[in-house]
């Protein structure tokens, strides 16, 4: 299993983090850093690499900045 992982969690697209949902993605601001993503709201803040979350996010419709 990946450390983070997208899914389908209380009705909404969550972020997974070592098997555990951490983040509504409807609540977090996702930041295109060219070599990795930031995922950030409230307290919560990850780095996921480019590859391959670039492409998981387009997937997912989720927009980034």
């Amino acid at each position: 299993m990946d450390e983070f992982e997208l899914k389908e969690h209380k009705d909404s697209l969550w972020l997974f983090e070592n098997g555990q949902p951490v983040v509504d993605m409807d609540d977090m601001r996702v930041l295109d850093f060219g070599s990795y993503f930031s995922v950030e709201g409230g307290l919560y803040n990850a780095h996921l690499p480019a590859v391959p979350w670039r492409q998981r996010f387009i997937d997912a419709g989720i927009d980034f900045d």
